[in-house]
């Protein structure tokens, strides 16, 4: 990589256009690792809630769930689309949101456009050829001009430079870019791709486009599809390339075009959920096609409110799962996604005894700023020195503590425990398993200074009942 395009992928990740500054660089960092679990990913999606929201509109939608089976929590759309599904949803929905924020000029926008019907017609040219994982070939092909789409976002002088260059006669767009910034897009693509572990098929489309790999020519007949169809779906360009397709498919011409406007009204579809509702504005459709405003579009908070009905949903996920002799940790990751997206909570966390019953550790946690927590969740318990975790066990029952600086609870608040959850009311409830405390559950709404309530409480206690009873029975079972 030149010296030119590493400062510039620099310039894009860390100054420009930092779109890593938590989502997607988590993501990314997990991503780069072997053993990442199911729960870390989910962990890093539920930090975000509108990023949660719009991957479960998706996983809920035709296009990723044709089967219609509801997935209701973000660890059932790990398990139920795949882990890698999940996690490319979560990259392209990070990075198509920080293009179209950074107050993304037109030209970005026909870009994201075109990539985005590119994508729907590439995944389902690897559909209709057998290929074993079309969404993998629609994550490159939406991605395959980032480079391009970072780089308007940002360009000043440079962009004004490169637009002239590209007027001078016989100046093609690769030799203009060569010139002006001694690079091309697609080399700066891949730079970023390579920098955000972005994935390998995207890598080949761009480095060996004439590669006789299926995959690479689906989205090579997708590119060359939303490139013409800009010049209307009737042009010599459109037919000559669904001639081209139909000999590809082996169907015949008729079918072909009514899969590629099929598609092409899917895009439209796909691009408002996925929040670029004025890209897909320009996604050219048939002539008796119009596009809808999304009448589901997303709302979010910035944490979470109560919602009786993730409640149930939850709740219902977690009786199915017990069917299927699920392990722990989806258990628990289930029951922590409830009490943090279903009670609406800033924090959970599940906290296990050590193997020498001496100490509580945090295992896993969901909510805002809970990486530091749970680095940090950890406390002794048979020191002989009382402290809040150590009761709770003892008593075997929940406890609300409303002001840890007064009150019954004020000589089981250590300087250590006060200053690693920072906060003074919170949840505690004890896991119980055939009569013994095995670990702990806790939550708050430290972030947001939301006070807790008893309907937040309840709820807290009935999730905490369910996952004793769900350990209980996954005891006996083994």
């Amino acid at each position: 990589m030149s010296d030119k395009l590493q400062d510039w992928v620099r310039r894009i990740s860390e100054e420009d256009l930092p779109i890593f500054k938590y989502t997607a660089d988590s993501i990314s960092r997990i991503t780069a690792k072997e053993d990442t679990s199911s729960g870390e990913l989910a962990n890093v999606i539920l930090q975000d809630a509108s990023l949660t929201a719009r991957i479960l509109k998706l996983a809920n939608s035709v296009f990723y769930n044709p089967t219609g089976a509801p997935i209701n929590t973000i660890s059932r759309a790990v398990v139920f689309i795949g882990f890698n599904l999940v996690r490319d949803l979560g990259l392209s929905l990070a990075i198509i949101d920080a293009l179209l924020k950074n107050k993304s000029k037109s030209r970005v926008m026909d870009i994201v456009a075109r990539s985005f019907h590119a994508a729907v017609q590439a995944r389902s040219i690897a559909a209709a050829i057998g290929d074993e994982s079309p969404e993998e070939v629609f994550i490159a092909t939406l991605l395959r001009e980032l480079g391009e789409m970072a780089f308007w976002c940002i360009a000043r002088k440079e962009g004004e430079q490169l637009l002239d260059a590209m007027d001078e006669a016989d100046m093609t767009a690769e030799k203009a870019q060569e010139k002006i910034l001694g690079f091309t897009f697609a080399q700066l693509t891949l730079g970023l791709t390579q920098n955000w572990h972005l994935g390998d098929l995207l890598n080949s489309a761009i480095n060996r486009p004439s590669l006789k790999n299926p995959r690479i020519q689906s989205i090579i007949f997708a590119t060359a599809i939303s490139h013409h169809a800009i010049e209307g779906w009737q042009s010599d360009a459109v037919n000559k390339q669904i001639s081209k397709l139909a000999h590809y498919l082996n169907i015949d011409e008729k079918e072909t075009r009514q899969r590629v406007l099929d598609n092409a009204q899917m895009a439209v579809e796909l691009a408002q959920t996925y929040g670029a509702g004025d890209a897909a504005r320009l996604i050219p459709l048939p002539d008796n096609n119009t596009i809808q405003d999304d009448e589901h579009s997303v709302v979010v908070t910035l944490y979470p409110e109560p919602d009786p009905v993730v409640q149930l949903n939850v709740l219902r996920d977690l009786s199915n799962l017990l069917e299927t002799k699920p392990n722990l940790n989806l258990i628990l990751e289930l029951v922590l996604e409830g009490v943090y997206r279903g009670i609406g909570m800033d924090r959970a966390l599940f906290s296990l005894l050590t193997p020498e019953k001496n100490q509580i550790r945090a295992k896993y946690a969901v909510g805002s700023g809970t990486e530091n927590l749970s680095e940090k969740f950890i406390f002794p318990i048979d020191t002989g020195m009382p402290n809040i975790f150590a009761r709770a066990l003892s008593e075997k029952r929940a406890i609300w503590v409303k002001d840890a600086s007064a009150g019954e609870y004020v000589n089981y608040m250590t300087p250590h425990i006060s200053n690693t959850i920072g906060t003074k009311s919170f949840f505690l409830a004890p896991i119980i398993v055939n009569q013994r405390a095995i670990g702990l559950f806790f939550s708050d709404r430290h972030a947001s200074h939301r006070p807790l309530d008893a309907t937040a409480f309840e709820g807290f206690k009935h999730f905490n009942q369910q996952a004793c009873l769900a350990i209980e029975h996954l005891s006996r079972t083994r």
